[in-house]
């Protein structure tokens, strides 16, 4: 597996849009603002029918465009800990979710000894992605792969 540096014009746009000065506890995050990003940095909004290579869980979608939304927070991020995995999305989901990636990384935990390699491959190639991007997960990161 060959991985490819992070040009440093990404790293900057990500790092400023990334953890707004606003936000000092991630459990402060409007998670309904963070899935509206998240889907239009895809390319979704409300009215369209989303074509993408990857199927997004319908928790993303009840969370950024119902209002007074009932579902599960922890499903949520479950959902979006999957998403952090594949290629592609990744970077969606750490522009809008970056100050709860520390969460998402963490469920990753769970259930470890029972995934394949190319999954575990697949979360290998993020944190290499996330190490470029956000250095003060790199505590995280060790973590996750020595577990």
């Amino acid at each position: 597996m060959e991985i490819d540096s992070v040009p440093q014009q990404e790293v900057n746009q990500i790092r400023l849009l990334n953890v707004p000065p606003t936000i000092t506890n991630p459990l402060d995050i409007d998670l309904q603002s963070r899935c509206s990003i998240f889907l239009q940095d895809l390319g979704v909004t409300s009215t369209t029918t989303p074509r993408l290579p990857v199927d997004i869980a319908q928790v993303i979608f009840d969370y950024a465009f119902t209002t007074g939304n009932t579902t599960s927070s922890a499903a949520l991020l479950e959902s979006l800990s999957d998403l952090l995995a594949i290629e592609g999305i990744a970077k969606n989901v750490i522009h809008a979710f970056g100050p709860v990636l520390s969460d998402l990384l963490a469920r990753w935990l769970e259930n470890a000894d029972s995934i394949g390699s190319e999954l575990w491959e697949a979360r290998l190639s993020t944190i290499a992605y996330l190490a470029a991007l956000r250095p003060d997960l790199w505590t995280y990161v060790l973590f996750i792969v020595s577990y």
